[in-house]
């Protein structure tokens, strides 16, 4: 009886109903992801994704680390590093959505060059974003030309890629005339270990 106590319990809070939705949910992308790593190219793969919203995040087609929430800690510190090393120029590539870069930049007298592989999301982006300080260009980080910066932002990106195309992509920036990188790390997770995957795939799935 106990047992039965506490799957009623379960079942009136909502618990197993919202984990059973949240599984469910989970699948559905993780076959959405299958079909979209099916393409040839990473613009294709990355096209897919963004238009069927696969990291499933209502707030930003980025995915839930790219929300105004989980960037709190980022946005209250990164205008802190940008003035230490003096950076004008700033290339966050890939740019994604922009949903919480534009907050950190609103008010900074800095040029602002954002760059994502997928075609659509630039072109909303320069609908929405584009100006004097703002500019939103097409591009490969892991086979063209880096622009001059003095920064090269690149944020939860390489664990999307392959170990070919992180190398490519590091090699692109050695190869360019920007002094520094700022990229996600996850070395404080001791249970954490690299993987090879495909690009367009992640290594946290």
């Amino acid at each position: 009886m106990g047992y039965l106590k506490q799957l009623l319990k379960l079942l009136r809070s909502g618990r197993i109903i919202r984990t059973a939705i949240e599984y469910f949910n989970y699948l559905y992308y993780r076959y959405q992801l299958w079909i979209a790593l099916k393409a040839k190219t990473p613009d294709i793969i990355f096209m897919k994704i963004y238009q069927k919203n696969i990291w499933g995040n209502k707030e930003s087609l980025s995915g839930p680390g790219s929300t105004l929430r989980y960037t709190e800690g980022l946005r209250e510190n990164l205008p802190i590093l940008l003035n230490r090393f003096s950076i004008k120029t700033l290339y966050d590539a890939p740019c994604g959505d922009f949903n919480w870069m534009q907050h950190v930049i609103a008010d900074k007298e800095i040029n602002y060059i954002g760059a994502d592989i997928v075609k659509d999301l630039i072109q909303l982006n320069k609908h929405k974003f584009q100006n004097d300080k703002r500019q939103f260009i097409v591009a490969d980080i892991t086979k063209d030309p880096f622009p001059k910066a003095d920064l090269w932002f690149c944020r939860d990106c390489l664990p999307h890629f392959s170990y070919k195309d992180v190398y490519l992509a590091l090699s692109n920036f050695v190869k360019s005339e920007i002094l520094y990188i700022l990229t996600s790390k996850y070395t404080s997770n001791l249970s954490f270990k690299n993987i090879e995957i495909y690009t367009g795939n992640s290594i946290f799935i």
